[in-house]
């Protein structure tokens, strides 16, 4: 049963490939995969690049030294360290679509306030929201080797946790073929809707 299923999602995932690659995007486009640390944002964005061919951020790397620092010491980043590094950030994107018509973003985006200093000079965006239970994520993090982000940060980021009304909720706990399938089933619906306009 477990491989018909894997089976089913892969003819899914390789439909909405192929539906994906007629689409003609005519304006830029940035999709957003945010969530608590943990949550799989890098890994889903990573396939989801591969899968389109779409650019790839990841807001992991523009963190500077002292923040990475800060966290692995197991101490909360506070807005005045987030907002230097979401202003590195968004400067990336700007620069990125002047070649790339689509950028996928792997961000915690925590707060509703981050989110919207990120979409500012955007055209259109989309909000993917990682979720899962708590024992999940924390087992996942405990599971991580050499990452600045432990498993006793996990609670600091759930209080700050605003989770967004607009977004696309998506349960960790699928597979990575049927989070992948899932989201390109939302982008072909949506990509292309607006791309046809």
């Amino acid at each position: 049963m477990g491989e018909e299923k894997s089976a089913m999602i892969e003819a899914v995932g390789e439909q909405k490939r192929d539906a994906m690659s007629t689409i003609v995007v005519h304006k830029p486009w940035v999709i957003f995969i945010m969530g608590v640390a943990g949550t799989g944002k890098s890994t889903l964005g990573t396939r989801l690049a591969k899968e389109t061919g779409w650019l790839f951020l990841d807001a992991d790397d523009f963190h500077p030294a002292s923040n990475v620092e800060k966290m692995r010491r197991g101490q909360p980043l506070s807005s005045d360290d987030r907002w230097p590094w979401l202003e590195t950030l968004r400067l990336g994107i700007d620069q990125q679509q002047k070649k790339a018509p689509v950028v996928i973003v792997a961000c915690s985006a925590l707060k509703g306030v981050y989110r919207s200093f990120l979409e500012q000079n955007q055209e259109s965006v989309v909000w993917f929201h990682l979720t899962g239970p708590d024992t999940v994520i924390e087992a996942r993090l405990k599971a991580r080797e050499n990452h600045y982000m432990g498993a006793n940060m996990l609670q600091s980021q759930l209080r700050d946790l605003e989770p967004p009304q607009n977004g696309i909720s998506l349960d960790i706990t699928q597979s990575l073929d049927a989070l992948t399938a899932s989201m390109l089933d939302h982008l072909v619906d949506l990509v292309g809707r607006q791309s046809t306009r």
